[in-house]
């Protein structure tokens, strides 16, 4: 209460640096001001193939609604068609792109599509987006220790060891413990005060990145973001709504009649030894497989995973879909929503598209029937990438579990602590001697 006794003075203040920020990307409830679109323009007299993939690249404007960016689809795929003379086109729909492209079956049916390759899809959200939205956020010791050791880095050596040192007692002497208690207690506070109005000057105004907020989310996230608002907002929830209703909800289905009509689908999703880019998402605790920032649940549209450095239970080991185990025994995509047509590449971050992985795409692009992960031996359902090319995983590939530590460390830690508080003030000592 003291910490918030004043909050509408520190509200406005931060708003004010925060607002003109995000003004020149601003939407008026979800709709484009003045024609000034992102990145979607093209010119139909110069449209000319990728030479890699022989492709052609629609960048849609990341934040408008999904079905918004599918009737531009729309004109831009009718476009192709006339400049190739093809009567139907493959299309690679990447993280938020999957959401354009399911919005797009859902609005114009599968007659211009041959091929629908889903790369990292982001149609069940992105956890850290769903969690800031709802306000289902919280901090722990081992989620902090874990984003510290795999993001913050310092140039001087002395200095690292100081705070890696500090940061290891603060946890195993449990004073972390106490910290992230007191500052959980008022993030409810925080999300009210601060966050949703936050969201309401920036990201929350782009029905494109609702369309990441995953369906465990979304109704907890719409209530809270705007509460006692609703009116002022009608056009932009409406636009929401109607996501919701018509992809979020049943993008399974339409998957699955797109299927039923002809189309190709294939999915795509990665994951590697990464940690969440974020520290407050209750997800992202290190116990999930990612790629540093879709789960891998998530982008395989429903694989089962281990938690990190475990591998799965006996019994789905040897269970009747064995098959689809990977050989880290760690992934079950037989749970995917298409397990024989997702393909899962081990050590490939989320923002890398590597050329290597294009060739899986032309493989399945080329393949008269529809290609599945026991079709081809050289593209099975789980692929290592090694930095310019992919090959199949092999269990050695992956890195073995950390062995648990012990609890008795705890004096080992203390005397680190305390030898490294020594280290850093012998550096002070020699900067002010300087």
């Amino acid at each position: 209460a003291v910490m918030f006794g004043r909050w509408d003075a520190y509200r406005e203040k931060l708003l004010s640096y925060w607002r003109p920020v995000y003004e020149p990307l601003a939407l008026e409830n979800g709709e484009v001001r003045n024609g000034a679109y992102v990145d979607w323009t093209w010119d139909k007299n110069n449209l000319k193939p990728d030479f890699v993939m022989h492709s052609y690249y629609f960048g849609s404007d990341w934040r408008l609604d999904p079905f918004d960016n599918a009737e531009i689809l729309h004109d831009f795929i009718q476009d192709v068609k006339e400049v190739t003379g093809a009567k139907q086109v493959n299309v690679v729909a990447r993280c938020e792109g999957a959401n354009i492209a399911a919005a797009y079956l859902v609005k114009y049916g599968y007659q211009d599509i041959r091929c629908l390759e889903l790369y990292i899809p982001a149609l069940e959200g992105i956890d850290m987006i769903g969690a800031a939205f709802s306000g289902e956020i919280a901090f722990t010791p081992a989620l902090l220790e874990t984003y510290y050791r795999n993001r913050v880095s310092f140039d001087d050596d002395t200095l690292h060891e100081f705070i890696d040192a500090l940061v290891e007692y603060l946890t195993a002497t449990y004073t972390s413990d106490a910290a992230c208690e007191l500052i959980n207690r008022q993030l409810p506070t925080f999300y009210e005060q601060f966050i949703n109005d936050m969201i309401l000057t920036s990201y929350g105004m782009f029905p494109g990145i609702w369309s990441l907020v995953g369906p465990e989310y979304y109704a907890e996230a719409r209530a809270g973001v705007f509460r006692g608002r609703e009116s002022e907002y009608a056009g932009l929830l409406e636009k929401l709504d109607r996501y919701d209703t018509l992809v979020r909800q049943r993008y399974g289905d339409v998957l699955k009649d797109a299927r039923e009509n002809g189309v190709k689908i294939a999915v795509i999703a990665k994951y590697g030894e990464y940690t969440y880019q974020t520290p407050f998402c209750k997800e992202a605790a290190g116990n999930l497989l990612n790629d540093d920032t879709c789960s891998l649940a998530h982008a395989s549209l429903g694989a089962t995973c281990a938690v990190k450095a475990r591998t799965l239970d006996d019994a789905r080991l040897s269970g009747p879909d064995a098959r689809f185990i990977s050989p880290d025994l760690r992934v079950d995509a037989a749970s995917c929503l298409l397990p024989e047509h997702t393909w899962i590449v081990y050590q490939c971050e989320h923002s890398d598209f590597p050329s290597a992985v294009n060739l899986l795409l032309r493989r399945f692009f080329e393949t008269d029937g529809n290609l599945t992960v026991f079709s081809d031996p050289a593209f099975p359902q789980y692929l290592t990438f090694t930095g310019d090319s992919v090959v199949p995983m092999s269990a050695q590939d992956v890195p073995a579990p950390a062995a648990p530590q012990n609890e008795l460390r705890l004096l080992a830690v203390i005397r680190r602590y305390f030898r490294m508080i020594a280290s850093f003030f012998k550096m002070i000592s020699a900067l002010i001697g300087r």
